[in-house]
């Protein structure tokens, strides 16, 4: 035991000495250039410091102990730095602290993550300014998960379908808003003490702070708050519909809504229910075999079999959105959000994609040349694609011209079904990290070069990538002719990445 703690206490030392290296090698902070230039130079107030000598401490402390005391050693609280250490290998179902356990750090930059999903787990890194990554953290997990990114930018919800169960993972680093600039933070990454149980739940939608996630096996829905994510534990509501499906609820910020089905079909309707329960709207039968959400400000998406339908949850308005003529057979069933822009993009047939605009009330194709294999949205909230023969390529939302192109995988195959292994991509800056399940690597595209810049190994086959603390890196839109169709672009709405979708 004595020896599990003063490795875990001397991980934790590692994990702060590189922190302090990689500030001062990259010139980040004025605080990690001191920390490394001399004992002389150590500014001894700054926090950073602080944490690098409490943990020094803690194992002169565990080292010196009994064994006898091991175990309240793991509660120990150095008065240096008022943090507490846990206890090595603490077993997932015992009492752990839904605050943090050690404080963040506070930086002078963003430091964005990935969150790379396998059969088995997860693996958690550092993007570092380069493009390069380092692993900071894994979890192991009982079922193949479903990674969603909270609104937060920092949680990352892991469900598992097969056993009913959402874990959720801090994946320790995040920026606030604070008027016109961010303030960073870092930490080690955690599974978070609370657990959300469904019967088969599926689609995980975040929108104004808050989540919902459907249960297909019951047609329930969980919904809460993601402050309660660090505020001392959630307080899930569960709410019925009026029968199992494979729905979706799109939380408001006071309500939500929610698909009905009928027996043993695909959902039509959706139910707008407000802050008490009650019923405040229907629009019954209006998406025929509903599939597909995406909420832009107050405005929520749904793809149907015939057409988008959009509701304003401010007015309860809707706009029925039909699909092009002669375009039968082919539908909206997948839409990617964006951070950085209001316009919507979903999926059109194999080997095309489509921009869909309200205000004009029409679906536009985009054709490819090849068949889609994976779809994101950009740091710009343009458009990526990477088609079956494994190019990667960008579009301009607004006009659908093509932005540039490479060719980053082999060409690889995806098999049919709903959750079928496919290549992943999550975009950090100009950065996009794609999953190479074949190759069972990430590779690294420079978005403004177009260029491959390398690839990071792994030791198994990557099931998806989704990434954190990017709210700070949008970066802005290229200029376009506000005379065009797409041009209403503003900030940023609440969904986070592509699995938000129904």
């Amino acid at each position: 035991m004595r020896a599990r703690l003063i490795r875990r206490a001397e991980g934790q030392l590692d994990w702060v000495c590189a922190r302090i290296t990689r500030y001062r090698l990259a010139r980040r902070s004025a605080a990690g250039e001191a920390a490394f230039s001399g004992l002389g130079s150590l500014d001894f107030a700054h926090p950073r410091t602080r944490g690098l000598l409490c943990y020094m401490k803690t194992i002169i402390k565990l080292k010196e102990l009994p064994l006898t005391l091991l175990a309240g050693a793991t509660a120990l609280t150095l008065a240096a730095c008022g943090q507490a250490i846990e206890p090595a290998s603490t077993p997932r179902s015992s009492p752990e602290p839904t605050v943090d356990a050690v404080a963040s750090v506070e930086s002078d930059v963003a430091q964005p993550r990935l969150v790379v999903a396998h059969e088995a787990g997860i693996q958690v890194f550092d993007v570092l300014n380069d493009g390069t990554l380092e692993p900071v953290g894994k979890f192991a997990t009982e079922a193949q998960p479903r990674l969603t990114v909270a609104t937060d930018d920092r949680h990352v919800f892991l469900t598992q379908g097969s056993i009913g169960l959402t874990e959720i993972l801090d994946a320790g680093s995040y920026s606030n808003g604070h008027g016109d600039h961010f303030h960073h933070y870092f930490r080690e990454p955690a599974l978070r003490v609370d657990v959300i149980r469904g019967d088969r739940p599926v689609h995980v939608v975040g929108s104004h702070g808050r989540t919902a996630i459907f249960n297909d096996g019951d047609g329930s829905v969980n919904i809460f708050t993601d402050n309660g994510l660090i505020a001392g534990g959630l307080i899930i509501e569960t709410v019925a519909t009026n029968t199992a499906h494979h729905g979706v609820a799109v939380p408001l910020d006071q309500g939500y809504l929610v698909t009905e089905a009928p027996p043993e079909g695909s959902p039509s309707t959706v139910v707008m229910v407000g802050a008490d329960g009650q019923e405040l709207a229907r629009w019954d039968n209006a998406c025929a075999s509903l599939h597909g959400e995406v909420t832009v400000r107050d405005t929520a998406f749904f793809g149907c079999a015939d057409g988008v339908l959009a509701i304003d949850t401010h007015d309860q308005s809707s706009t029925f959105i039909p699909n092009p003529a002669g375009t039968d057979g082919v539908r909206v069933g997948t839409f990617y959000p964006s951070n950085a822009s209001e316009v919507v993009v979903g999926n059109w047939g194999s080997e095309a994609f489509s921009l869909v605009n309200i205000e004009s009330q029409t679906i536009t194709p985009v054709v490819m040349g090849e068949p889609l294999g994976a779809g994101a949205r950009d740091a710009r909230g343009d458009f990526l694609v990477l088609t079956l023969d494994g190019e990667l390529m960008g579009f301009d939302v607004h006009s659908g011209t093509e932005t540039g192109h490479v060719d980053a995988l082999e060409p690889f195959e995806v098999e049919p079904g709903h959750g079928s292994v496919r290549p992943s991509i999550a975009v950090v800056g100009d950065w996009a990290f794609i999953t190479d399940k074949d190759g069972e690597r990430i590779v690294v595209v420079n978005l403004e070069t177009w260029e491959v810049m390398g690839s990071y190994d792994l030791a198994y086959v990557p099931t998806q990538v989704v990434a954190t603390a990017t709210a700070a890196l949008v970066i802005e839109p290229h200029d376009h002719d506000h005379d065009e169709d797409h041009h209403d672009d503003h900030d940023d709405h609440d969904d986070h990445d592509d699995d938000h979708d129904h």
